[in-house]
């Protein structure tokens, strides 16, 4: 929506956010973040599609990043009691489930999943919502109709930039089951063209780096279709408000990275040892791919707001 692949550069443009940080600075513990250091909670920058009034944001926090408070949470509250939105649209790079999603595509759901190996004193049915595997659901309701244009007409421009992406790795050893392009990447919309394949269309977010492998070594695949670490803690905020004050939402995201094939680990693998092997070799094509792959996110979004003004 900005036009600029340098978010440094982007932000001089934005609004900083700040209000009510200090009911905030002592939730927040450093992590991948420049809330502390700037004394901000994120960026907001209000644009117009048609006739629809967007106001973007984007966050300083993270679920994973920023301690057992969870402070993400009540500044999602915070956004949607203050902005008062029709629909909240959570949206960026994600990892695709399951063998049928290749880096480039868009997965469009009302449906996520809480995925944790932590416990949180402030928000205790989190941990319960996840070990019983228990969907969170929005019920949004929208006009595909310029989504299937932006299918039609906009995801084959990422088309030169995907082809980019999958010569850098080219020859890389252990990255030969990567994929490249030669098909238009898709807008999957839950209910209406799911991708092939078991696994639900669900976006699933868990408190830690996630990876699916292609013998599901970190049970994703009954789980969801795209992995992530914010837009299940996003939709347990949104739904945790009363009924009357809680908007709609979706997850839109783009696979940065397919599921990666590498050998079976031994059956004596500790779980620390799974999990840092497969993010070690997701890293590199997510490094290659977030930004390119990210356009078609965008072209989605556009889609499900313009569909929103007829």
């Amino acid at each position: 929506f900005t036009g600029s692949n340098s978010w440094d550069e982007s932000k001089k443009n934005w609004y900083p956010y700040a209000h009510g940080f200090s009911g905030f600075k002592a939730e927040i513990e450093r992590g991948w973040t420049n809330a502390l250091e700037e004394g901000l909670l994120g960026y907001l920058l209000p644009v117009e599609i048609a006739t629809k009034r967007v106001m973007l944001f984007k966050t300083e926090l993270h679920p994973k990043n920023n301690g057992p408070h969870l402070p993400f949470i009540k500044l999602v509250q915070q956004l949607v009691m203050e902005v008062k939105p029709e629909l909240v649209i959570t949206t960026g790079t994600a990892g695709g489930v399951g063998k049928n999603l290749n880096c480039g595509d868009v997965v469009i759901t009302d449906t996520a999943r809480l995925h944790c190996k932590s416990q949180y004193s402030d928000y205790p049915a989190i941990y319960e919502l996840s070990s019983q595997n228990v969907e969170l659901k929005s019920g949004a309701a929208f006009n595909n109709k310029y989504v299937n244009y932006a299918a039609a007409n906009f995801t084959r421009l990422s088309l030169p930039g995907l082809y980019e992406c999958f010569q850098k790795l080219t020859g890389r050893a252990g990255y030969s089951f990567l994929k490249k392009n030669t098909s238009v990447p898709m807008l999957y919309v839950k209910g209406v063209n799911s991708v092939p394949g078991s696994q639900p269309m669900d976006i699933v977010s868990a408190d830690y780096l996630t990876v699916d492998h292609e013998y599901n070594s970190e049970g994703l695949q009954a789980l969801g279709i795209m992995n992530d670490t914010d837009d299940a803690f996003a939709a347990y905020a949104m739904n945790s408000l009363p009924a009357s004050k809680r908007p709609k939402w979706l997850s839109i995201r783009n696979a940065s990275e397919p599921q990666v094939v590498a050998p079976p680990f031994p059956a004596a693998t500790s779980p620390s040892k799974v999990i840092d092997t497969l993010k070690g070799l997701a890293g590199p094509i997510y490094g290659v791919y977030q930004y390119c792959t990210t356009f078609n996110s965008v072209f989605a979004c556009w889609g499900i707001i313009a569909g929103m003004t007829t």
